[in-house]
């Protein structure tokens, strides 16, 4: 989703450009503004879309800029209820302090710049949290990779991989003398692994779990621990990757959680 770009619109440069831009800056402004505020509350139930602010400003002049007038409060009591929806500390702008402050007693300056603060403040406040909050839903995606969801939990004296049945020897033929296999790689196991209950084991040598799976973008086996800011380490076989979490589960008492391909 595209995140809002104008996050930080300021009452002074708004009152500044306004004259010196013959008040073609507020005209821009102000119609993006009615445009977010629309893109942020869209699909919601009841809700009626704010009328774009360029129709608004002609309009003002055979109205007596009373379309104008009732398009400020209405777009102030929206992101005044948005910035409570999202848990946005006040003070928050809405339809009655703004049409007191820049509407009613406007005459006063300080008023006026303080009503303007305030629908600003609260526009700005909330774009950027829901920013946030979209920010946060990227790095969960990219966290959960896309991978097959069916997963088998693998037991400690359970074979992982089916090894192939060894050829009978020919007849006339001197059956081959057995060769001791090697290990695989980084396959072992401590002779002492660390006991969990003793008080002066760091939690950081206690897992949980290590997570074994493909990777569909390199095409290599991956050992991870969820929820860990360390880098998966990749094996260009199951095998190795196995054999590598079963040695870490050995020496932490932890569990190793295969993850197959499809197919």
């Amino acid at each position: 989703m595209k995140k809002y770009r104008h996050t930080h619109r300021s009452v002074i440069l708004f009152l500044l450009l306004s004259p010196l831009t013959l008040f073609i800056y507020p005209l821009v402004v102000l119609t993006h503004l009615g445009k977010e505020v629309n893109r942020m509350n869209e699909g919601k139930e009841g809700y009626r879309k704010s009328m774009n602010f360029v129709g608004v400003f002609f309009l003002g002049f055979i109205t007596l800029f009373i379309v104008p007038i009732v398009w400020f409060c209405r777009v102030s009591r929206k992101l005044g209820e948005k910035g409570t929806e999202l848990g946005i500390k006040k003070p928050h702008t809405s339809a009655i302090s703004f049409f007191l402050l820049v509407i009613l007693f406007g005459a006063f300056v300080v008023t006026a710049l303080i009503g303007l603060a305030k629908f600003f403040h609260t526009a700005n406040a909330v774009e950027r949290k829901l920013n946030a909050l979209m920010e946060e839903e990227a790095a969960k995606a990219a966290e959960e990779e896309i991978l097959p969801e069916a997963s088998t939990v693998a037991e400690e004296d359970a074979p992982l991989v089916e090894s192939e049945p060894a050829e009978e020897p020919k007849p006339e033929e001197e059956a081959e003398e057995p060769v001791e296999e090697e290990p695989a790689p980084f396959d072992y196991v401590t002779e002492k692994p660390q006991d969990i209950s003793d008080p002066n084991t760091p939690r950081s040598e206690i897992a949980a779990i290590y997570h074994v799976a493909a990777r569909t973008d390199t095409r290599k086996w991956q050992v991870r621990v969820p929820n860990s800011d360390i880098p998966p380490k990749l094996f260009d076989s199951q095998a190795e990757a196995v054999a590598y979490a079963k040695g870490l589960a050995a020496r932490r008492h932890a569990t190793v959680r295969l993850k197959k391909k499809n197919g």
